[in-house]
């Protein structure tokens, strides 16, 4: 029996203007460190309930029938809309990572860092460098859906941009979820307070 072998790799979360991303390096090739290299990929995060209904059918890509081995591979191609947004080089990696037993579509797509002329740049590639990529991108995807939903930080329902607003924390809380967490705030206050408890909120 072949010897198993765990392959490391790095992730890093973030969110900006109300899209989630990922970024990933990984060890791509051998084993060995002279072998193989590291490698970069970042991913945005869109839930199908973020896009606006007219615009869902250019993300919720339909699948291809499945190959011989069973696998699901989409089609996309270029001047869609979501390969025109400003991926490294161009969208390689399409995924629902949602949407079984009738919960919501979550839309998984990225690019990586490997192509034929990414060799020998990899000393140049850091988390930095491709968390601004994916921001570039996720400004790219606001130009193209100027619409885009966003989640509230409260309740998690989806909100138009103009429902809400940035909080100091970072997080978009819409008016009505906002109103109701201060409410929370105040009603949970006063009642930690007769029990002679102090809250700093």
């Amino acid at each position: 029996m072949a010897k198993e072998t765990l392959r490391h790799k790095d992730v890093w979360n973030g969110e900006y203007k109300g899209v989630s991303y990922e970024i990933v390096k990984w060890w791509m090739g051998g084993l060995d460190i002279d072998d193989g290299r590291w490698a970069w990929n970042f991913y945005l995060i869109v839930p199908l309930a973020q896009v606006p209904d007219e615009q869902k059918d250019q993300f919720n890509v339909k699948p291809e029938p499945k190959d011989d081995k069973g696998r699901i591979h989409y089609k996309y191609s270029s001047g869609d809309l979501i390969c025109e947004l400003a991926w490294h080089y161009g969208i390689t990696y399409y995924h629902k990572t949602n949407g079984v037993d009738d919960a919501p579509i979550v839309i998984k797509m990225g690019c990586d860092y490997t192509h034929y002329w990414d060799r020998g740049c990899e000393a140049g590639y850091s988390v930095e460098s491709v968390e601004h990529d994916a921001k570039k991108c996720i400004d790219s995807l606001w130009a193209a859906v100027p619409d885009l939903n966003i989640r509230c930080g409260y309740n998690g329902q989806y909100y138009k941009c103009e429902e809400g607003s940035f909080r100091e924390s970072g997080a978009w809380y819409s008016d009505e979820g906002f109103e109701a967490s201060e409410k929370w705030r105040k009603e949970y206050k006063e009642e930690q307070s007769k029990l002679g408890k102090v809250i700093p909120i």
